[in-house]
């Protein structure tokens, strides 16, 4: 890597090492938009030089994220993520809509309540955020807000969850609940057991 070791055994740490390399996370945005050759690659990021963009796919092939396979055209390569490369990062929006107050309640700020994201696949299985990458999108300044930013009437933000989901995984769906585990409890709560989950698919 062209940057030095952090020579910590902590995933956030090992996580930056190679992830924080100039061009990285926009090579990284190319190859999950569908680019997989070299030149789909240029041309996503055409102010990143060859000779960079070469070393960079070496690097990440290396960390196995990145694997390289011979195309349909021959001399021509190909490159995809690997399951390890493959987090879902799922960007959230929350808005305070000022039409579902009563017009005397005024301007003052809403403190939400706690809330926990969740993919729940066709058999059932919860996937839940992965903390690690999330720490990496603060540190990049790319997680937007936390759920529990306190807003206005009218007033929205943007939160990122990050998700390590499997390359197969079937049907997946976004289940967002607040996380009082006590309100599984109180009747005609949408954690309740009886109560009816939206979810979105994903």
């Amino acid at each position: 890597m062209t940057i030095g070791s952090y020579k910590q055994f902590c995933p956030v740490a090992m996580a930056a090492e190679i992830l924080c390399t100039r061009w990285t996370v926009v090579l990284l945005r190319e190859l999950i938009a569908g680019s997989t050759r070299f030149n789909e690659l240029r041309r996503g990021v055409p102010r990143m030089s060859p000779a960079l963009l070469s070393q960079r796919l070496k690097e990440l092939e290396v960390a196995g994220i990145v694997t390289r396979k011979s195309g349909s055209e021959r001399g021509v390569f190909e490159y995809q993520l690997t399951a390890a490369g493959l987090f879902r990062v799922i960007t959230v929006k929350t808005r305070f809509d000022e039409t579902t107050i009563s017009p005397t309640r005024g301007s003052a700020v809403l403190y939400p309540n706690s809330r926990v994201a969740v993919v729940v696949d066709a058999n059932g299985k919860q996937y839940f955020p992965e903390a690690e990458a999330e720490h990496l999108l603060e540190g990049l300044n790319q997680a937007g807000m936390p759920f529990s930013t306190p807003l206005r009437p009218g007033e929205s933000y943007q939160t990122a969850v990050v998700f390590d989901l499997p390359a197969d995984i079937q049907s997946p769906t976004l289940l967002i609940h607040e996380g009082g585990p006590e309100t599984r409890f109180v009747i005609g709560h949408e954690n309740s057991l009886l109560h009816k989950k939206t979810k979105f698919q994903i």
